[in-house]
């Protein structure tokens, strides 16, 4: 379901022309039926007008309508978005919509060392569109949710994401079925747009994404455990259904042991698990240095497998305006012949709010993190949100004969800005480490807007 302050979006699309100035000759008082029409051409803010369980209240405006800057530079983002920051009105079947959307430019340079320059192909320094999406959200009728989104532009250009259909009616689970994510990881689960750094750790390398499937979900004893679980098969195109591709059961568990709301302190606790059958086809792994521009560091090669089994632990620790969170991942690939090799790799990222108040949100049904929306916007009177980030992150790609791999260590620290809940300046400074070659120094840097 959507949460319930999904009722109100101001929309500047479909605003008519202003009225006419009445003739000055007339010098009369505008009449009832000229009064009705100047009144029914003024522009509004589209409202809900039923939302289940709100009866008998007047909606109020959603948060983040009410962090948009009233001046400043981000102004123009605001007219050029507005038309799509919208609610259709919900209808008395239950109808609901919402539609979203990001927008992301990365600016990335590199400084290899002469070693990596020779092993790696040209490093080069890059400002790009790296995302431009858009989305529709709600919900069909009552218990019946929908998402559909797609990359209009970027690294991964005119690639669907989340397409899926949803029921809430069962007693004891959510089911979601279509393109997907697969249920595994912290910072895979949670969107991109609010990770702590600007790209996501090392351990990703081995997470499942998107894929063709069906999710059961639901969170239990008060939301403080969720459990996700669901059969996916791989595809190379969404619209096929590809009888040779991968099959996988993955399923994910997470749980708070300690929740002081008093002290804003919470313990987060997950597991990961999937097993894969790829049926004698080739299995490898491959990770960029934290930077997306960039080529692969590693590569293990590949080896035609029967299984591949991947464990996930996960934890994260917040205090207040403190974050810290970890994750340690391995897979292990039964091949065809020969040696079973296994890859592994983990990270631990620090984040601590500059501003006084701000913190990060966690998102109990689902077991993530979520975004951050400041306490005193940038533009209506504040200065924003400012965060102060670091990350290790290993990866060990050479275990097991099989693989030819190796390894790699990136250290990273930065800075987030946080202008309002929906505009977000980051710079990175990482330095990654390729084991008997070399370091790269890298300098990343993103402009955000989602809304």
């Amino acid at each position: 379901m959507l949460p319930e302050n999904w009722d109100v979006r101001h929309s500047f699309a479909g605003r008519r022309a202003p009225p006419r100035r009445l003739p000055q000759a007339t010098q009369q008082p505008p009449s009832s039926e000229e009064k009705t029409t100047v009144q029914a051409l003024e522009p509004r803010p589209a409202v809900v007008s039923h939302v289940p369980g709100r009866q008998g209240r007047l909606p109020s405006l959603s948060p983040r309508a009410q962090h948009f800057p009233k001046d400043g530079p981000m102004i123009a983002a605001l007219v050029l978005l507005g038309p799509l920051t919208v609610s259709a009105p919900a209808g008395e079947d239950g109808f609901q919509m919402q539609i979203y959307g990001r927008y992301q430019v990365d600016w990335q340079d590199f400084d290899p060392d002469a070693d990596v320059s020779s092993l790696m192909p040209p490093l080069v320094d890059e400002l790009r569109l790296r995302s431009l999406r858009l989305g529709v959200q709600g919900q069909f009728a009552a218990q019946l949710p929908y998402r559909f989104d797609y990359e209009l532009k970027g690294v991964d250009y005119r690639r669907p994401r989340d397409i899926w259909l949803g029921y809430e009616g069962l007693a004891s689970a959510s089911v979601k079925a279509g393109h997907i994510k697969e249920p595994f990881g912290l910072e895979r689960q949670g969107s991109a747009k609010n990770a702590l750094m600007i790209e996501l750790g090392l351990v990703n390398a081995l997470t499942p994404g998107r894929n063709l499937g069906i999710l059961f979900s639901d969170p239990v004893k008060g939301g403080s455990m969720t459990w996700a679980a669901g059969f996916f098969r791989t595809t190379q195109h969404l619209h096929e259904w590809d009888a040779d591709g991968e099959q996988a059961i993955t399923g994910r568990l997470t749980a708070i042991p300690l929740e002081q709301e008093a002290k804003e302190r919470l313990v987060h606790l997950g597991a990961s698990f999937s097993r894969r059958s790829p049926d004698g086809d080739p299995v490898g792994f491959v990770t960029d240095p934290e930077a997306a521009f960039a080529p692969d560091y590693l590569e293990t090669g590949t080896v035609a497998a029967d299984a591949v089994n991947l464990i996930g632990l996960e934890g994260a620790y917040i205090e207040g305006p403190c974050t810290i969170q970890g994750e340690w991942m391995k897979a292990h690939v039964d091949a065809v012949s020969g040696a079973n090799p296994s890859v592994s790799a983990y990270y631990l990222t620090v984040g601590h709010f500059l501003s006084s108040g701000d913190r990060r949100a966690y998102e109990k049904d689902r077991g993530r993190f979520g975004g951050v929306t400041p306490v005193s916007a940038w533009g209506a009177g504040g200065g924003g949100a400012w965060e102060a980030v670091a990350r290790y992150s290993y990866a060990d790609f050479q275990s097991g004969p099989a693989f030819s791999g190796s390894e790699l260590w990136t250290l990273g620290v930065g800075i987030n800005w946080y202008l309002d809940a929906n505009a977000r300046l980051s710079l990175n400074m990482v330095t990654a480490d390729l084991n008997k070659v070399g370091d790269t120094d890298m300098l990343l840097a993103r402009f955000q807007v989602a809304f």
